[in-house]
């Protein structure tokens, strides 16, 4: 028996290789079987290479149209809890998964679970439902920015991959975990898994799957821009409703209840607080409050030298941020304020404090810049309600003059 070797080539790329074999002796390969395999074999590669570009142009069509048609239908959606649903979705589908989890930064920069699209897993079967807490480590890599992939079936692994292997135990998975980055900030992260073990991602997939993600987080974020607008006009009619109330009521004490309890409305805050500075001491009193208990404002100290007179401050962290009475800080359960002066001219009224609870809560420039809004037509009509105290004041006085005239 003999054989001749011919390698297939297209393009200077070997795709392979053609062995011919005779079996019949004492026959030998003649120059022209020799130019005949050359040829088959160079046909085979070109075919060969033909079919695979075919293919290739094919997928690429294939993602090309899927990527379209996601963005097109993730672009129709206006809130984000529906969007990151239908996210998870697409990509469970677009990556033939069995499972997709999606966590994202919240207001204390934590990773949360958002969305899942889940069809033999619950979350704390996943690995980045397990990550936090079982392996800090590997949570700190994931936080990075680090894309790890990783299989059951994986026997020379590094320590990322070892570190999973225990993390999952006996379960069968191949998963993929990588960031969702937008304009270079990581803003959440993403898992996609399949149950079989043996079905790896390969590098094209890993491709799509960073296109789907870019186009999540541009998404994400078009829909938190126009949730932030919508909040914002929301919030500006209220603020106009407000003024026409606060404008129309002349007796202080109500005047001042109603200020704290519109704008707990209008900013959605749990508890505000409206203080005005003592006459012979460098600290606040509370006047008017909602959303703190008698305690609180009983014990609360609210020094002058903490606040900006002319512009607001924001605290994220008051508890760190105070040096005392941190125990009835956070006994009120309070994370974050906005200290907003209240100014008429040159004349410094007091003070509208914003508090969250249990979170800090995002103010973001153009709420501030409606808080001080909101808080000038207060400054306004606290005016002139103290102008018509006055008048009132006079008016009877004069009435008790003219009477003791009479």
């Amino acid at each position: 028996m003999i054989e001749t070797i011919h390698p297939g080539a297209s393009s200077d790329r070997v795709t392979g290789c053609m062995m011919w074999i005779e079996t019949r002796v004492p026959r030998q390969f003649s120059d022209d079987d020799t130019r005949l395999a050359q040829t088959l074999t160079a046909q085979a590669a070109i075919a060969i290479e033909n079919a695979r570009l075919y293919r290739q142009a094919r997928r690429q069509a294939r993602e090309q149209a899927l990527l379209r048609r996601v963005t097109v239908s993730m672009n129709a959606l206006s809130d984000t809890e529906t969007l990151l649903k239908h996210f998870a979705s697409e990509v469970q589908q677009a990556m033939d998964a069995d499972n997709v989890l999606i966590l994202l930064h919240d207001a204390d920069g934590i990773f949360r679970v958002k969305a899942s699209a889940l069809t033999t897993r619950i979350v704390d079967q996943l690995a980045l439902g397990r990550l936090q807490h079982a392996a800090p480590g590997l949570w700190a890599a994931v936080n990075d920015g680090i894309v790890l992939q990783a299989s059951s079936l994986s026997i020379n692994v590094g320590t990322a991959q070892h570190d999973i292997q225990a993390l999952m135990g006996d379960l069968s998975y191949s998963l993929v975990m990588l960031p969702i980055i937008l304009r270079t900030e990581i803003i959440g992260l993403i898992e996609v898994a399949r149950d079989d073990a043996s079905a790896r991602f390969d590098a094209q997939e890993l491709v799509l799957l960073e296109a789907l993600t870019n186009q999540g987080s541009v998404a994400i974020d078009n829909v938190a821009l126009n949730e932030r607008e919508q909040r914002r006009l929301r919030q500006l009619e209220k603020v106009q409703v407000s003024s026409r109330l606060l404008s129309g009521q002349l007796k202080i004490e109500t005047l001042m209840g109603m200020i704290v309890s519109e704008a707990a409305a209008i900013f959605n805050m749990p508890a505000v607080n409206l203080v005005v500075p003592t006459p012979f001491a460098s600290q606040y009193i509370s006047r008017a409050s909602i959303g703190l208990s008698a305690n609180y404002l009983n014990e609360r100290q609210v020094e002058i030298v903490y606040s900006d007179k002319n512009s607001p401050t924001y605290i994220d962290d008051l508890p760190r941020a105070v040096g005392a009475q941190v125990d009835l800080i956070r006994g009120e359960n309070i994370r974050s304020v906005l200290l907003v002066p209240i100014n008429k001219g040159d004349q410094h009224l007091g003070m509208l404090i914003f508090y969250s609870k249990g979170y800090a809560q995002t103010w973001f420039e153009e709420e501030i810049e409606l808080a001080q809004l909101y808080v000038g037509q207060a400054a306004v009509a606290l005016e002139n309600a103290r102008l018509f105290a006055e008048l009132e004041a006079r008016a009877i006085e004069l009435a008790k003059a003219n009477k003791l005239k009479s």
